[in-house]
């Protein structure tokens, strides 16, 4: 549902609606929502933290991320800056959004509604936005920058039933404390990734896949300066979280094997 706002108070808002279509809903999480200690404090400002690259505690939430949402605008109206804006969900399990570094990360698209409205506002303008929600404490995290579609195989394969990868060079990032008055019970993860896991075991285990430059595993926080080495990883991507003292953190990455002993520091 797309629309403008056409009246606004202490009690709600107003949207007079434009457009309206449905969007694929298989890919999102259950959760039941509960008021939280936010509600009271509705209004008083929150602390806020700007920056121009990601800390490591907010990789640390992108990796613990099982929901986002993603921004993009195809407008024809050039006075009208906010016209053409759609915002559009994405899920999977904890560390589908790959952190490649403090300025890049990737993120699968999959099989959706096949209107295209996200990769169709991307190929004509590919400045949006991604939003992150810490569901525990109510945290928000608001990412603004630039999106790259990534049709190859060779990016795709790393991520078990993706169609294509959106590469999101980050830009401007926004930080606000407790800003969602709610809390949010987990209730389960959506059915729809039971079969790529099913497929991936499926799969030939033994298969060759070519090395590949550690700026794509998923890191708590990587130095810009490492993700450009020519370290290389030979690596099968597994659909569910991996555990580790370093780099591997809940990254979909429990398979992998490293051909250099440089680790990323914790």
């Amino acid at each position: 549902m797309n629309g403008k706002v056409s009246a606004a108070g202490p009690d709600g808002f107003r949207i007079q609606i434009t457009q309206s279509f449905g969007n694929c809903r298989k890919y999102v999480q259950t959760r039941r929502p509960t008021p939280g200690a936010g509600i009271a404090n509705m209004g008083e400002k929150r602390p806020l933290h700007r920056g121009e690259a990601l800390s490591r505690e907010q990789a640390a939430l992108i990796a613990r991320a099982d929901t986002l949402f993603i921004a993009s605008q195809f407008s024809e109206d050039a006075a009208d800056r906010s016209h053409g804006i759609d915002v559009s969900h994405r899920g999977g399990k904890p560390g589908f959004a790959l952190v490649a570094h403090e300025t890049l990360l990737l993120v699968p698209d999959y099989a959706g509604n096949n209107l295209f409205n996200t990769l169709g506002n991307i190929a004509a303008n590919p400045k949006c936005g991604l939003l992150f929600i810490d569901f525990d404490s109510g945290d928000t995290l608001q990412l603004t920058g630039e999106a790259a579609i990534l049709w190859e195989p060779a990016h795709t394969r790393r991520f078990p039933g993706a169609k294509r990868v959106l590469a999101f060079t980050v830009e401007e990032v926004l930080q606000i404390e407790r800003a969602l008055p709610f809390s949010w019970e987990f209730q389960g993860y959506s059915t729809a990734f039971d079969r790529f896991e099913a497929a991936e075991t499926r799969g030939d285990a033994g298969a060759h896949l070519p090395s590949m430059r550690i700026i794509s595993v998923n890191v708590w926080i990587l130095p810009r300066s490492m993700a450009s080495t020519p370290t290389t990883v030979a690596a099968r991507a597994s659909a569910r979280p991996a555990c580790a003292r370093w780099s591997r953190a809940r990254s979909n990455t429990s398979r992998i094997r490293w051909t250099s002993r440089t680790r990323a520091a914790c």
